[in-house]
């Protein structure tokens, strides 16, 4: 069973660079992933190097919580913008927003919103680099206990920059197969979900994500799928 979060799991979806202003981390615009093809070979499955955030550093001070929006949300995006180098954001949507919020399956409660990121560098899509990170206004053991729910199977439980978390494997999902569950405050839940990654790497990317507020979300994933967010800035 696939733990989909958003109704369109195609990961062949426009690839966009994220390469929107976002002023409250002070982010370089060089932090941007690449939206350039792969040149012929690349389909071979990518190197740990090239999937390895630079920013995902586990010594690096707990992340400060969130303050939910006025709808309840709570939001984190990658400290650099997307997951890595060469990575592209595919796809994101937000129940709050009347454009996008029918891209979310209606069906998962508590689903927030939710964004699509890909590793542009490797041609062969069903081989590339994939995550997606999805916030809930849920309780931690409830999300966890809907992807234990799929059948998956924990490898571990520990912490994200401070919050408790979960994470592990779910072999028989047939888009993602890895996850990691955390806690980023009380009745605020996110989860990544990966594929063609090792449960180490979906969970270094984990520890890049930082809180930041709705207009800095918004901002960042603007120009996923089809570039409009009706609560974007000009």
């Amino acid at each position: 069973m696939i733990r989909s979060r958003m109704l369109d799991m195609s990961r062949s979806t426009r690839r966009v660079a994220a390469c929107a202003a976002f002023g409250a981390l002070a982010l370089s615009l060089s932090a941007c992933g690449s939206t350039k093809s792969a040149t012929t070979g690349a389909a071979n499955p990518p190197t740990v190097a090239a999937t390895t955030p630079s920013t995902a550093d586990p010594s690096l001070a707990p992340a400060p919580d969130a303050t939910p929006t006025t709808s309840g949300a709570v939001y984190v995006a990658f400290s650099a913008m997307v997951p890595a180098d060469n990575w592209d954001i595919t796809q994101a949507a937000r129940r709050d927003d009347p454009k996008s919020a029918g891209d979310l399956d209606s069906d998962v409660p508590g689903l927030d919103w939710s964004a699509q990121y890909q590793d542009g560098s490797v041609q062969d899509e069903t081989k590339a680099p994939y995550v997606m990170v999805s916030g809930f206004s849920a309780k931690f053991e409830d999300v966890s206990g809907d992807v234990a729910a799929d059948d998956a199977q924990q490898k571990g439980a520990g912490d994200i920059n401070g919050h408790r978390a979960v994470w592990g494997m779910n072999p028989a999902d047939t888009d993602t197969n890895t996850y990691v569950v955390y806690e980023q405050s009380p009745g605020h839940t996110v989860e990544l979900d990966g594929s063609n990654l090792t449960l180490d790497q979906l969970r270094a990317y984990a520890t890049a994500l930082q809180p930041v507020s709705e207009q800095d979300w918004v901002q960042v994933h603007a120009n996923a799928d089809d570039g409009s967010d009706s609560t974007a800035s000009p």
